[in-house]
């Protein structure tokens, strides 16, 4: 699997195979009197930069690295000027260059990764979570309502995508996603962005969306 940071609608990323990932928030400015939205990531991310990102991301990107940005935009929780993910340790899934899977609770994402991604811890070391304990900590419930969303899991560090609707107003508490999963086996999963985010296409059908055409801060890419 490939990342990629995106920023565009997300009916129109030119893959056979890809589907909506991290978490992020809408921004805008106003350009030659214009107003022009954009999207930035939250938590921890490393992504290959598309050759098509508007300079608008850009610049904030580099503003949040520190440093010029060519071909990756590599941003950590202690990076982000959002005080909700600056001082958290985020379930993040990180892929080496060896493309070993891993999902770790980080605040800096260590130099040897390849991809980053975070999102909503739903199984930890082969168990489930408890929200009220773990998962509210990292996250807000905003994040947990009833909609369709993808999931990346690890087994034997190897990743797996899972792509679905959950039907809980909070799919952990009521351990509605454990229940289905658990004979998986899966020794760790997160959670990623859903609503109007979610898509899925796969060898160049569209497999299930969410109505309309928003914009989205980056996708996974399966290559085959």
């Amino acid at each position: 699997m490939d990342l990629i940071y995106f920023d565009k609608p997300k009916l129109s990323a030119p893959f056979p195979t890809y589907f909506n990932a991290g978490f992020f928030a809408y921004f805008a400015e106003t350009v030659k009197g214009r107003k022009v939205n954009f999207t930035l990531p939250v938590a921890n991310l490393i992504a290959d930069v598309d050759v098509g990102m508007p300079d608008l991301g850009r610049k904030y990107i580099e503003e949040w690295t520190g440093k010029k940005v060519t071909n990756k935009v590599a941003i950590s929780c202690s990076q982000n000027p959002s005080a909700d993910f600056r001082n958290k340790q985020i379930a993040t899934l990180l892929v080496d260059r060896y493309n070993r899977a891993t999902i770790q609770d980080i605040n800096v994402v260590p130099g040897n990764i390849r991809i980053a991604v975070s999102g909503v811890p739903v199984i930890r070391n082969g168990d489930d979570v408890d929200w009220h304990r773990y998962v509210a900590k990292q996250w807000s419930s905003g994040v947990m309502y009833a909609t369709y969303r993808n999931f990346l899991a690890v087994k034997g560090q190897k990743l797996y995508l899972i792509s679905g609707r959950t039907a809980t107003s909070n799919y952990i508490y009521g351990m509605y996603f454990w229940n289905r999963m658990k004979d998986m086996r899966f020794e760790d999963c997160i959670g990623l962005d859903g609503g109007g985010s979610y898509v899925f296409k796969y060898n160049g059908k569209m497999i299930s969306r969410t109505a309309g055409n928003r914009c989205i801060n980056n996708i996974g890419v399966i290559r085959n």
